[in-house]
């Protein structure tokens, strides 16, 4: 089995949420029904969904087969490098914001920034947490990127995947 697309995992969270019939998953996520049912095929050859009495389903009694591979380390890699693609193709065609910054830190620098990200972390986990009372649909959700790395480091491993 392979992982998952970014579209079938968005799917996969609003079924996480709720069984939903087609039209709830259309307003769920706001993608039209025929490619809606275009993912559903083959979510259902792969046994990660079902459907029954009119709703769409996560197969639970078959989730301890599918789970461990749309969420391994591969999978989940594959997928956050959609997003970013994404996402960085968004901002430079001014639908989305990121920021992104070289800067020399201290060390006193680095522990007052790490514990920034710290607090955004706890933050938006707080958040993710509250979000179950709140009946927003999952295509409204804000998508966070932060993060840093060494640049020197960064700028090696990138002449690596060439």
């Amino acid at each position: 089995m392979r992982g998952l697309l970014v579209i079938e995992r968005f799917i996969l969270e609003s079924l996480n949420k709720s069984a939903k019939n087609l039209i709830d998953l259309e307003r769920d996520t706001h993608l039209n029904k025929e490619l809606l049912l275009n993912l559903f095929s083959d979510l259902s050859a792969r046994e990660i969904i079902f459907f029954k009495e009119g709703k769409y389903f996560l197969n639970q009694n078959k989730k301890h087969f599918w789970s461990k591979e749309i969420n391994d380390a591969e999978a989940k890699k594959e997928e956050m490098k959609e997003l970013m693609a994404t996402l960085i193709n968004m901002h430079f065609s001014f639908k989305s914001s990121l920021k992104m910054k070289k800067v020399r830190l201290t060390s006193f620098d680095e522990k007052v920034l790490t514990g920034y990200f710290k607090q955004i972390d706890d933050y938006l986990t707080n958040l993710n947490n509250t979000e179950k009372t709140i009946e927003i649909p999952i295509s409204e959700q804000r998508l966070f990127v932060w993060g840093e790395g060494n640049y020197g480091q960064v700028v090696r491993e990138s002449m690596s995947l060439t």
